[in-house]
């Protein structure tokens, strides 16, 4: 089973990633042929503990989120026994993102865009949600608690 960043582990982890993402512009600038290097990935677990972190802001304070295991990235729970599959997808920068048959049969699909971020080492992440893959429902500004 998955384990849960905290709130602190993902703020550390977000800091660790503006520090690769720093290393990897600074090997491509001394050493030419180190442009064929790819970014850096985002780890899935910073994008779906942060999800799941977020999920009464995300989804409401009725829903609790926890780790999907073998049917979805995460798996949205309320008191009254509904459950919703949600899978997540992370993007900085470039804001590219491959969709699978998985993520396209869940009841959600959150993109967490980190946009400039890992890149200047600030700014704004904002969260946004289709529910079954319809229509944009939601997009919520989400700020960080720390600038560099």
């Amino acid at each position: 089973m998955r384990k849960l960043l905290t709130p602190q582990e993902i703020l550390e982890l977000d800091q660790a990633l503006v520090e690769v993402f720093a290393l990897h512009r600074e090997l491509k600038s001394r050493i030419l042929t180190a442009h064929h290097i790819k970014f850096p990935q985002i780890p899935a677990i910073l994008a779906e503990s942060f999800v799941i972190v977020t999920a009464n802001k995300l989804f409401g304070a009725d829903w609790k989120a926890i780790f999907g295991g073998s049917v979805s990235d995460i798996q949205l729970l309320n008191a009254t026994g509904q459950t919703r599959r949600v899978e997540v997808k992370s993007t900085a920068i470039h804001e590219f993102q491959e969709l699978k048959a998985k993520d396209l049969l869940a009841d959600t699909l959150v993109w967490v865009r980190f946009g400039k971020r890992f890149h200047e080492g600030y700014g704004t992440i904002i969260g946004k949600y289709l529910s079954r893959l319809r229509k944009l429902d939601h997009a919520i500004v989400l700020k960080v608690g720390f600038e560099p």
